[in-house]
Formats: C-alpha cells, sequence, structure tokens
C-alpha cells in the first residue's frame, strides 16, 4: 500500500485509517520514500501519536490553548522572525 503523496493532503483519521491495514515493514519502506518536509510531519504526527493519551501533555494542550484564548498571541513580527529562522535551519 502506497503512503499518499503530499498531492493529496490527509487529515489525521484518514492517516490512521491508512496506517492500520499496514504492517511496521511497509510504514517504514513507504516512509522512507517521503520527502523531508513530508517525514517531518509524519514524525510529528507519530509523536503526537505516543502522546495522546499522556495527562501531562493533555494539561498542557489546554493550558496553551487557553493561554491563546486569553489573548496571549505570537506577534507578526515575531512570527516572521522565527519563520526566517526555522526557512534558514531548514526545518
Amino acid at each position: 500500500m502506497m503512503i499518499p503523496q503530499p498531492s493529496s493532503p490527509l487529515d489525521s483519521s484518514a492517516w490512521e485509517a491508512i496506517l492500520q491495514h499496514m504492517s511496521i515493514t511497509e510504514i517504514k519502506r513507504e516512509a522512507s520514500s517521503l520527502g523531508d518536509e513530508d517525514l517531518i510531519h509524519l514524525a510529528a504526527w507519530f509523536h503526537h501519536l505516543a502522546r495522546r493519551k499522556n495527562p501531562a501533555y493533555l494539561k498542557s494542550l489546554d493550558n496553551t490553548f487557553d493561554a491563546i484564548d486569553s489573548g496571549d498571541r505570537m506577534s507578526l513580527e515575531a512570527y516572521q522572525k522565527l519563520s526566517q529562522e526555522l526557512n534558514r535551519s531548514g526545518v
């Protein structure tokens, strides 16, 4: 089974549906053929899946959303600076 390429973005539930029918060997083989950007995205998603039931992680997400809801946001200038730094680092 081929992992869909970036021309067809999928949400996390679609990825779960695809990956639940693949063996670890198949997942590794397909992941090794992904480009850097897609591989980083997939790694982040796997990291999220590994932590999704951890109470401390869930609490940190709640705290982050609460901070955003209360107005704690990044300025456009701070975002642009961070984006430039990430681009320069190759992320």
